[in-house]
């Protein structure tokens, strides 16, 4: 039995996919091993989302392992045509399938194996759900509910690398979650570049047209979604990915309603990217500040503990230091429990790539930092109002302890003290009671009850 071990990079879409390849070949006789010590192949899952140069390290870094070992690499995941000539020249020796042609590693680890390289880079619309899986946590299941979005970022490759919006039958989609819980999952991770697009592609060009003439934006399918999944039989928590706020918009008051269900963890990831409007022009993100505000109003006026996680760009093109002291006002006033800083990526494609008055690295560097620290001493005081709340929680993972989340998606690590005085337990998928007790490096701390 050959044996396979997978390594994967960038977000939950791209965990997924490399659980649905491993499920494909585990069904095909292959073996899935948890090193590349035991692996005669192996397949590396790459996004380049944020550029190549994550990417090309660990290719390098996979392809002298392999020459010092006698293994076979298989480069997989999101790239562009020019990301795959970086990566050729790396690895010439290696197989190439990208993220649209995963259903077919089957046929590309036989033809390696047999030192046939493959390069698979078409873009066929193939539904990559509802398929054998073999899930890196036997807690959640991740379900990807469309493929690409409907926005052009100036900043963002998604588009070249994924093409147009494709959303996922529904039935296929609940489907894979009924798998999922009867296999014991007890968390269920609905996951798009954009979760707030899924369905804008099953408008017909006489519903767009209708559309624009009445100057009204079309809604996605997402609350429809939720709440079907809401309805499936079992005890189990439902959390949502990243939502884009211009296709927000038209479904807050519906999305708002289906949170209220107590299997939606009450967890937002809205990006706004930038505090300042003239920069989210130059992005081309299609909303505004405030009304970024104002959405995050509407679900704290219903639900006040919320969990809020948002993204912000540092040194995107033209950004002045008055600009981006609107990114760091933003976020003072926002106090987002989950702040992704990034600094801004070059892209060659991008839009941004040929925009000019580009900030210094140096600049960038600085920005990002201050940022950064303003989000540790938010999160402190974050922290710090849940200290003393009892509640249950799902263990979800277990890493040097078992960790869970309650309600709201806060991450609780259980006490291991607590966990020796009940004789050792077992915790993982199991809903415990706890009181939090301290915080530790950013981390809330739980007693069992």
């Amino acid at each position: 039995m050959t044996s396979i071990y997978f390594r994967t990079l960038g977000c939950s879409t791209n965990h997924a996919e490399s659980e649905v390849m491993a499920g494909l070949l585990k069904k095909a006789d292959f073996g899935i091993v948890d090193s590349m010590e035991k692996a005669e192949i192996i397949i590396l899952n790459v996004c380049i989302v944020k550029g190549t140069a994550n990417a090309k390290k660990h290719i390098t870094e996979l392809v002298e392992y392999a020459e010092e070992n006698n293994r076979k690499l298989i480069i997989a995941g999101c790239m562009t045509k020019d990301a795959y000539s970086e990566f050729r020249d790396i690895a010439p020796d290696a197989s190439y399938i990208n993220t649209d042609n995963i259903l077919n590693i089957v046929e590309v680890v036989e033809e390696t194996r047999h030192d046939k390289n493959v390069t698979l880079m078409t873009a066929p619309q193939d539904i990559k759900i509802n398929k054998p899986r073999v899930r890196q946590n036997k807690v959640t299941a991740i379900i990807p509910i469309c493929n690409s979005c409907t926005e052009q970022c100036s900043y963002c490759i998604v588009k070249a690398v994924k093409g147009k919006l494709f959303s996922y039958p529904m039935e296929d989609i609940l489907d894979d979650a009924k798998k999922a819980l009867n296999q014991g999952a007890k968390e269920i991770w609905i996951t798009a570049q954009d979760t707030a697009a899924y369905g804008l592609d099953w408008y017909t060009k006489a519903d767009r047209l209708k559309a624009n003439l009445e100057k009204k934006q079309l809604k996605s399918k997402l609350p429809e979604l939720l709440r079907k999944l809401a309805k499936l039989e079992g005890r189990f928590m439902i959390r949502l990915g990243m939502l884009n706020p211009v296709n927000l918009k038209p479904i807050i008051d519906d999305l708002i309603e289906v949170y209220k269900s107590h299997k939606i963890y009450k967890f937002l990831h809205i990006p706004v990217q930038s505090g300042s409007n003239p920069i989210l022009e130059r992005m081309n993100r299609r909303y505004t500040v405030g009304e970024f505000e104002n959405m995050i109003k509407s679900f704290k006026k219903v639900f006040p503990e919320i969990t809020i996680a948002t993204d912000i760009i540092a040194g995107f093109p033209g950004e002045t230091e008055a600009q981006f002291t609107e990114s760091v006002f933003i976020t003072r006033k926002l106090s987002p429990d989950i702040l992704n800083v990034s600094r801004y990526q070059d892209i060659p494609k991008t839009a941004s790539h040929k925009m000019e008055d580009k900030v210094h690295g140096n600049i960038s560097k600085q920005r990002t930092r201050l940022l950064t620290d303003i989000y540790h001493n938010i999160t402190k005081l974050n922290n710090e109002r849940w200290i003393g709340w009892e509640g249950e929680i799902l263990i979800n993972d277990r890493k040097q302890d078992f960790i869970g989340r309650n309600f709201a998606y806060k991450l609780i690590a259980i006490d291991p003290d607590s966990l020796h005085r009940k004789n050792n337990p077992d915790l993982l998928g199991k809903i415990v009671k706890v009181k939090i007790t301290k915080q530790d490096n950013f981390t809330l701390i739980g007693e069992l009850l």
